[in-house]
């Protein structure tokens, strides 16, 4: 597996970037690599296997993409985490508005404003009054509608 001179470089840079840890693990398996290779060159008759630096670039390199690759391959488990991250960028971006978290605190209330017959317009007056923050009467209806399910 011959790679290019870009992925090379990606490669070794992202080796260069790891815990001592990492770079051990990787060096442990282009050792084992380059083992297999060269078993695998002794086992043909026609091949001289001696332990050659193109040898050992080649088996630090494999290493290397291997350790890079993602370590899930089910689609299950890619489909489970497609979901979690959607799920947690749609929640990241539907941040409440500070007039939504007023209404639902004042939710008691407008439930019985809403008992004793007045509409989402006269609910809205009232609580421009009151806090002094103009409020839509569809929002408090979307709210109210949100707030009973």
């Amino acid at each position: 597996m011959i790679l290019s001179d870009e992925v090379t470089k990606k490669g070794l840079a992202w080796l260069s970037r790891q815990t001592a840890a990492m770079r051990i693990e990787v060096f442990r398996l282009a050792m084992n690599l380059r083992r297999e290779t060269l078993n695998r060159l002794r086992a043909t008759a026609n091949v001289d296997a001696k332990n050659s630096p193109e040898i050992e670039e080649q088996s630090l390199l494999t290493a290397i993409q291997k350790m890079r690759q993602p370590r899930l391959k089910s689609s299950d488990a890619l489909e489970e985490i497609a979901a979690r991250r959607a799920a947690s960028a749609k929640s990241s971006k539907n941040k409440k508005s500070p007039k939504t978290d007023l209404l639902i605190t004042l939710m008691p209330e407008i439930i019985k404003l809403r008992e004793t017959g007045m509409s989402y317009a006269e609910i809205a007056k009232a609580l421009k009054r009151k806090t002094r923050k103009g409020i839509s009467k569809s929002l408090i209806q979307s709210v109210c509608v949100n707030y009973n399910k």
